[in-house]
């Protein structure tokens, strides 16, 4: 049965105090002048800014993740917290709490799980372990990579040694700055902005973990943990080369290489292919390598790609400039030849953020953000068909999907909340619209921010 809605929330805002706010923040946050502060803590249960949002591995997610990042600097850190999922939609769907689509469900600490945790500031894209027992994210603030322990069944969330939940992350949990106590001698660069699990080979335990730096470099932790508490991702090689401003990551599972994009590869549109060089005797003596840079035939010199997927032999680029969707069979591409040609463009909305690929009602969809364009495409993954555009956010950064319970949950980065979508239309195939249903916290205006 189809759930009662309502039109999508529109949330206003002070254009003229944003314009004057962001330009200044930004400029700051390019440079790398935020850090911590020593002052006051992260408040309980709060939403502050998200930017990264990771599902729970499985079938059947229990929890999703919210990287709070600190953007405003309130505080001196951000934190990270598990959202119970069928706790929210229990919510959404009782009317004494969530009367009219959408609701706004103002107080998030009743479905947080356990203690969430303080980490730094400014977190990059996250990943989850495959059994759903870590998660990683680099940060900008202390230029780490940071992991969390993570009890599945729970939710709740370890980031101190012995056994501690919630708090703040110590030191052993921040990795990064060891030069000293790897092979190599490295350290890892300063400006992290996503990280990305390789596959390993059987019947090797522990997982591989590159983390892409807007410098153009790219670092390689192992983590032969096997959910060990005590044992740490360690920091094995580090490779530069590859393209300035790099923000996209993403593994092609077929030929086995990640592909690197960048929001600035100028003068020729390129991406970067990343390679792993296991070794399974010794994985600390394990390497990266470049794979070569295949060009995207048929756009205009120089791309501004920020995410990227994989499904099978099909290559979906999310670039902004153009604004669009670029797919690429790669069993038609000249790879020989350096070449990515064209298989179809999707124009989608201004400030192409993230890129998600789902499978809805039996069919796979692309779920892409505009941060500027405040809406979430929809789109038909083999035919291209942009099949509804959700509004309603203020700036949406990342999305994850729960494919069980055919929902979505996004960072609205702008209006420091997580907007919750109702996806049942697409798993009926119904032609009703797609909407927000729900909003995790009390939206602020940015102009709240000074």
């Amino acid at each position: 049965m189809m759930k009662a809605r309502r039109s999508a929330l529109s949330v206003p805002f002070a254009a003229q105090r944003l314009l004057a706010v962001i330009p200044a923040l930004a400029a700051c946050f390019g440079a790398g002048c935020f850090l911590d502060t020593a002052g006051v803590d992260p408040v309980p249960g709060e939403i502050n800014f998200p930017t990264s949002i990771v599902m729970a591995p499985g079938a059947a997610p229990d929890y999703v993740y919210v990287f709070n990042s600190n953007f405003d600097l309130r505080y001196n850190g951000g934190t990270v917290m598990a959202i119970n999922i069928a706790d929210v939609d229990a919510a959404i769907n009782d009317p004494t709490r969530c009367e009219t689509k959408p609701c706004i469900l103002a107080t998030p600490s009743q479905f947080i799980a356990g203690r969430e945790v303080v980490t730094g500031s400014f977190p990059g894209g996250a990943a989850i372990s495959t059994d759903g027992r870590r998660l990683y994210a680099p940060f900008r603030s202390d230029s780490s990579l940071t992991f969390i322990d993570v009890n599945p069944a729970t939710g709740e969330l370890f980031c101190q040694l012995g056994g501690v939940p919630g708090g703040r992350c110590d030191e052993f949990h921040r990795r990064g700055d060891e030069a000293t106590a790897n092979l190599r001698g490295e350290s890892m660069p300063g400006d992290p902005s996503r990280v990305l699990l390789q596959p390993r080979p059987a019947p090797l335990t522990g997982d591989f973990l590159v983390v892409l730096d807007r410098s153009g470099k790219a670092s390689m932790f192992f983590d032969g943990t096997a959910a060990m508490p005590d044992v740490a991702p360690t920091l094995i090689d580090v490779i530069d080369g590859l393209p300035p401003s790099a923000v996209g990551l993403a593994y092609d599972a077929v030929a086995g290489v990640s592909y690197v994009s960048s929001a600035n590869s100028s003068p020729t549109a390129r991406l970067a292919r990343l390679g792993v060089a296991i070794d399974e005797p010794a994985p600390v003596r394990s390497y990266l390598f470049r794979a070569g840079e295949p060009r995207i035939t048929g756009l205009d010199d120089g791309l501004d790609v920020r995410d990227l997927a994989f499904d099978g032999d099909r290559l979906y680029i999310l670039s902004r400039r153009p604004e669009a969707v670029v797919f690429v069979d790669l069993r038609r591409a000249g790879l020989s030849s350096g070449d990515l040609p064209i298989e179809r463009v999707i124009s989608v909305d201004f400030g192409a953020s993230r890129l998600k690929l789902a499978t809805i009602g039996g069919r796979r969809f692309l779920f892409v953000t505009c941060y500027d364009g405040r809406t979430l495409f929809i789109i038909d993954a083999e035919t291209g068909v942009v099949e509804d555009v959700v509004r309603g956010f203020s700036g949406p950064f990342e999305v994850a999907v729960d494919e069980s319970r055919n929902l979505a949950f996004v960072s609205d980065f702008r209006s420091s909340v997580v907007r919750v979508v109702d996806l049942q239309p697409l798993a009926e195939g119904s032609s009703e619209p797609i909407l927000i249903v729900a909003t995790l916290g009390t939206p602020r205006a940015p102009s709240e921010l000074n």
